[in-house]
Formats: C-alpha cells, sequence, structure tokens
C-alpha cells in the first residue's frame, strides 16, 4: 500500500513538473513583451556590494557595467564587467590573518525578462563567467581565478522620461561564496 500510495506521488509529481515547464515555455514563446527586439542594444551601468562568504569579510563597493543585445522580444545576450574598488572586503581569518578582498569578473549571460505589467517586470539570467578573487592579508596572500557558471535574478522598473529607462535591482551569484547586489540603470541606444 506505501509503495502504491509513493509511486502515485512520484508520478504526480513528475506531471506537475511536466505542466510547469510546459507553462513557463508557453508564456517564454508566446509573451508579446518587448524588452528589447532582435538587434536592439542597451548599456546597464550599476552600483552595488559585493558581499563575500569567507574569512568573514565585509562586503566590498562595486561597479559594474553591461553591454546587452536583443535576441527576442523577451531575450537579450549580456556582456558583464564588474569589479571591487576596494572600499570594503576586509577580514579577519580564523588563524588571526587580516587583509582585503579584490575581485573583478568578465561574464555573458543570457538573460530573460518576464513583465508583470507595463512597468514592473521580473529578469532571470544565466550564463559563465570568469572571475579573479585576490586576497591580501598580513601573512598570506592568494589569488584564484577561474571560469564557472553563474546566475542571477532581480526586479525592474520601467521609468518613461521621453524614452523608456529600466531601472534593476539585480543580485548575481558569481560563485557560491560571492553574490554581487547592484542596482543598475539601462540606456538603450
Amino acid at each position: 500500500m506505501l509503495k502504491t500510495l509513493f509511486f502515485l506521488f512520484r508520478n504526480a509529481i513528475g506531471w506537475m513538473k511536466t505542466l510547469l515547464t510546459a507553462s513557463l515555455l508557453y508564456c517564454v514563446l508566446v509573451t508579446n513583451y518587448a524588452h528589447a527586439d532582435l538587434g536592439d542594444q542597451y548599456g546597464l551601468a550599476k552600483i552595488g556590494f559585493m558581499s563575500i562568504n569567507k574569512n568573514n569579510a565585509d562586503p566590498v563597493l562595486a561597479l559594474g557595467g553591461i553591454y546587452g543585445i536583443g535576441l527576442s522580444p523577451s531575450f537579450t545576450f549580456e556582456a558583464e564587467f564588474s569589479i571591487s574598488l576596494g572600499q570594503g572586503g576586509e577580514y579577519v581569518a580564523d588563524n588571526g590573518d587580516e587583509g582585503q578582498y579584490d575581485i573583478w569578473t568578465v561574464a555573458g549571460y543570457v538573460a530573460y525578462r518576464y513583465p508583470f505589467n507595463d512597468t514592473v517586470y521580473l529578469k532571470l539570467k544565466g550564463g559563465i563567467v570568469y572571475e579573479d578573487v585576490q586576497r591580501s592579508g598580513l601573512e598570506s596572500n592568494s589569488k584564484s581565478t577561474g571560469v564557472g557558471a553563474a546566475g542571477g535574478g532581480g526586479l525592474g522598473f520601467v521609468l518613461n522620461f521621453g524614452h523608456p529607462v529600466m531601472l534593476e535591482f539585480e543580485a548575481t551569484a558569481t560563485e557560491k561564496d560571492i553574490i554581487f547586489f547592484s542596482l543598475g540603470m539601462t540606456y538603450p541606444f
């Protein structure tokens, strides 16, 4: 009896996943929202902080820039560069070593924007990132570089000052221990 219930429950979850996937695919392909049509381009400047979950580090002030180009009405490709500004990132390791983190990244993302209405949208993105993390300390220095998967999400707001401008609040995880929280503004060109 218990095996039968488990089997039915597992199949019901499988059907729900299929229905959810089909519904999301339908919304993505059929929605009439146009953040950036095919070939449209935009720049996005952002400022925020990188949260570093290593060695009890403080958040570090960071800047970023994005060049985006429309792939479809809802999907865009974004090339992003971000860099810490050296304000923050101080840490005290368990062994007593003190120092600071400096980080910069270069990434390529596919971003999807889902509109809630004419002025508010959800943004999801995923892609590949190259990351350079340097830790300078009193007793030890380290540097790690690498390529990996990254992703993020946030909320955007469309403001109209004669031409539409998007304001985006976003969180992007470049690795499991580093998240870039930012506020950005787009400029279409």
